[in-house]
């Protein structure tokens, strides 16, 4: 839906789908006060930009949930949508590589 962000992430421990930007911020403030992340790796030179003002790009995050010692790496795909002339995400989702 417009306005909305599609999210698929194993660290939500909740369903998938699309959510408001209200509804992103409280998801990431309760993801990233329990995870601790290691690292997020991606290459700008695997960015692709498409005609249709589309732009996606693969990366791998790695973190640590606290209170464990368990490593966690995660492989992320995210889709941007041009809209005028900002740059706004569309998705972001759990990929297998």
């Amino acid at each position: 839906g417009k306005g909305k962000v599609y999210l698929s992430l194993k660290s939500r421990r909740s369903e998938t789908g699309y959510y408001t930007k209200s509804q992103l911020q409280f998801i990431f403030d309760k993801m990233f006060q329990d995870l601790r992340t290691r690292s997020f790796d991606y290459s700008s030179r695997d960015i692709t930009i498409s005609e249709d003002d589309r732009a996606d790009f693969r990366s791998e995050w790695t973190y640590v949930t606290l209170g464990s010692d368990t490593v966690v790496t995660e492989h992320l795909h995210f889709l941007f949508v041009k809209e005028k002339s900002e740059w706004r995400i569309s998705e972001i989702k759990a990929s297998s590589r």
